[in-house]
């Protein structure tokens, strides 16, 4: 008797991720194969009957939540007769925010799932700011930024990574938010001359002038619009950089 082997090849894929999260592996927009990642959130699947090529899969989770991760992209080569291994992939963590607008002073809450016990960055761009904690054995963080006063108004993102021992997963979703003025900012004056970049008028331009064009980013605000073009926009904050600190 004989057996014989089918000219195949195999891919075994493991890894981690919060517990309950049900990941999908898929090729070319097909789904080729799913596994929910048990309690302390590991992961495992074996993908047969594969051509001797190289695979590009895309891999991601979705939480006991219903939040997703940013997915993973691998390209595998597969030779004939073989099962090939990947293991110890950290799946990114997953975020959520429990509002996208935050008054500069107030707390900024954020949380998501990940790697049990894991280490996670956070960090808000730009300018880049970093903070960290650690997620729970059961898979859940949340942490609050309390240092919102220190950020100028305007648009933010805001994504976290996993370190876990030597490993490290790739960076999350990164989700946008929004740094409201804490009142604190005085309007441009009426008939204000603002042309080179002095928006309150006092004579200097500098931070303050900074934090009333950042207030005004991206509206047709006139206040803001330091060369009329009717968009508060990078040609204004380059005039601005050229009358510093005059």
């Amino acid at each position: 008797s004989a057996t014989v082997e089918p000219p195949v090849a195999s891919l075994q894929i493991s890894g981690w991720s919060a517990p309950g999260t049900f990941v999908t592996f898929t090729e070319n927009g097909t789904v080729i194969g799913t596994d929910t990642a048990g309690v302390n959130g590991y992961f495992s699947k074996t993908l047969q009957g594969l051509d001797e090529s190289t695979h590009t899969l895309r891999i991601y989770g979705i939480d006991t939540e219903s939040r997703a991760t940013a997915p993973v992209f691998l390209d595998i080569y597969t030779p004939l007769y073989q099962v090939t291994s990947v293991t110890d992939l950290l799946l990114p963590p997953t975020i959520e925010l429990i509002t996208d607008t935050v008054v500069a002073g107030d707390d900024f809450v954020l949380l998501g799932s990940g790697v049990p016990d894991a280490d996670l960055s956070i960090f808000t761009e730009s300018p880049l700011k970093a903070y960290s904690t650690t997620i729970t054995t059961a898979g859940n963080w949340d942490y609050t930024i309390t240092d919102t006063i220190d950020y100028l108004p305007g648009d933010y993102r805001v994504f976290g990574l996993i370190q876990s021992g030597a490993l490290q997963s790739q960076a999350g979703t990164a989700l946008g938010f929004t740094v409201l003025s804490d009142g604190s900012i005085t309007p441009t004056p009426a008939n204000c001359n603002i042309e080179q970049g002095d928006l309150n008028c006092d004579t200097n331009v500098d931070l303050f002038d900074f934090s009333i064009l950042m207030f005004y980013w991206g509206t047709t605000q006139a206040a803001g619009d330091i060369n009329g073009d009717g968009t508060v926009d990078l040609f204004d904050f380059s005039i601005m950089m050229y009358y510093w600190g005059t």
